[in-house]
Order: structure tokens, then sequence, then C-alpha cells
């Protein structure tokens, strides 16, 4: 008696759904005023309307570029490529529209580092604008330039100048590519621009934390050039210890693996690290882990 009336359930629910596919495919006469009449399929209006925003939706996610487009052109910059993507988000360079005829070069071509922060709290939003704030303020001729900052549309974007020449990890592949390792005199030269760098931020109580041959890059003439303060944290003081672990590998130093407090001296062992690179066109493989303690 059961299965009887589950089976009598059944079929009314599959005659609903074909009555009303009927109704909907052929329940609507369309008069023609040359041709007379003839059926045509008929749909609601909803789904006509649902169609219209998914296919909208869907046209917008096969056109990524669209929104950091939008993003650069409200800011007065179009983008010419795509030149880095990771996992703080995208490096673009971009023409400055916005740059008169006569302009200094380095005024018409730009790097936006668009970095999403959709996610980020009020907070976390507040300090990267003062990070950007930060970043303006440096100024020295081993340090990449940076412009403007600015959030829109969940992204917060960091205006520099556009290095010619490329990052040093770049440089180093293409030596060891050429087997043509980096003479005594252009190793010093760049090590002492380096150490500039650094000597400059850290009296302003910047931590760069991320240091590495590919956040060092190269102007036309050859010159090093400090960037990509993407995850720097500003000191209160010059006492100021931090113990967040960020970083790439092989640039680490052992106070960082080992979750120990660390301050400038980190900044200084990857330069070291940095170096090395440079003499040997190899990374330091062994540099941390012969540090870190088993415990």
């Amino acid at each position: 008696m059961r299965d009887t009336s589950r089976c009598n359930h059944v079929y009314s629910l599959l005659g609903f759904i074909l009555r009303t596919f009927l109704v909907c495919y052929f329940g609507s006469r369309s008069l023609d005023n040359n041709e007379g009449s003839s059926w045509v399929p008929w749909t609601p209006h909803w789904f006509h309307t649902a169609c219209f925003f998914q296919s909208s939706k869907l046209s917008k996610m096969n056109r990524p570029g669209d929104r950091v487009n939008s993003v650069l052109a409200k800011h007065g910059y179009e983008q010419i490529k795509k030149v880095g993507e990771g996992s703080f988000g995208k490096a673009i360079l971009c023409r400055n529209m916005q740059a008169q005829p006569g302009d200094n070069p380095s005024d018409t071509k730009l790097i936006v580092k668009m970095i999403d922060i959709s996610r980020a709290t009020a907070k976390e939003k507040s300090d990267a604008i003062r990070e950007g704030q930060v970043l303006r303020g440096l100024k020295h001729p081993y340090i990449v330039r940076y412009r403007e900052s600015f959030i829109e549309d969940g992204w917060i974007c960091i205006v520099m100048d556009f290095c010619e020449g490329g990052d040093l990890r770049e440089r180093i592949k293409g030596a060891k590519k050429q087997n043509r390792p980096f003479s005594e005199e252009q190793v010093t030269r760049w090590l002492t621009q380096g150490i500039l760098a650094l000597k400059y931020i850290h009296e302003k109580h910047i931590l760069h934390r991320d240091l590495k041959s590919s956040n060092f890059f190269l102007s036309k003439n050859g010159n090093l050039k400090l960037g990509d303060f993407g995850i720097s944290k500003v000191l209160e003081c010059t006492q100021a210890m931090a113990r967040t672990q960020i970083g790439t590998p092989y640039y680490l130093s052992p106070e960082i693996c080992m979750e120990r407090p660390y301050a400038w001296q980190s900044d200084i062992w990857a330069m070291g690290c940095i170096v090395y690179e440079l003499a040997t066109l190899k990374v330091s493989l062994r540099g941390v882990s012969s540090l870190i303690s088993p415990y």
C-alpha cells in the first residue's frame, strides 16, 4: 500500500513537470504581421533575465584583464603588459597617460604593483595606505622611486619607477647560462650600492624582511636599486623587534628559521647570501639548514 502511494506521488510529480514544460515551450502564440500565425517557443521573463545576468557574469570572468584595466585607467595609467605575478598580486608595466610630450622618459613608463586586499580588514587596509605613504618618502639613488599609492576595487596599487635593466636574479641566470662570472669589480660595485640602500632604510627604521636577488633591480646604466617593499614593516623605534617569518628560504637568517626575535641583522644576512650568489652564480643552499636546531 505504501509503495503504491509512493508511486502515485512520483507519477503526479512527473506529470506536473511535463505539463509545466509543455506550457512553457508551446504555451504562447506569436502572430507575425506578414506571414500569419506561427508557433514559437516561449519562456518566462524571469528566465531571460537570469540568462542575461549569468551571461554577463561569465563574460566578465572570461575577461579578467578588464578589471585591472579599469582600475588603472581611472587613475591615468594604461596597461602595456604584465611583467610579474605572484602570491602578492600582479606587477604591470604601464604608460602614464598624464605625461606630457618632452617629459623625462622615466615619467612615461611606470610599474604598478597591484596587491589584492579585498579580504583585508579595515585596519590592514589602513596599514597598507600608511606603508604606501612611507614608501613614497624614500628618496635615494639606489632605491626604486615610489610615485604614489591608492586603493581601488579591492586592490592597493603602488606606482613605482620602471627599471629597464630587469632584476638582478635574471642577470645572474643569464651569466650562469653563458658561463661568464661577474668580475670582482662588478660584484664590489653592486655590493656597495646595495649596502648603501640598506643603510638608508635602516636609518629610517624600515626593515625589508624579503631581501633577495629578484628584489634588486638594474637601471639603464647598470646601477643597482633596491625595491619591492611589499611586505616591509615600518618599525616604531630602533629597539623594535619582529617575530613574523617572512621571506624566501634561501635568504632567511637562522634566527628567523628558529623563530627567535630579529632586527636589522636579518637584512644583512640576506645581503650576504646575495653576494655569495653574485660570486658563485648559485644560491647558498647550506647556509640556513646547517644552523637550524633539530629541536
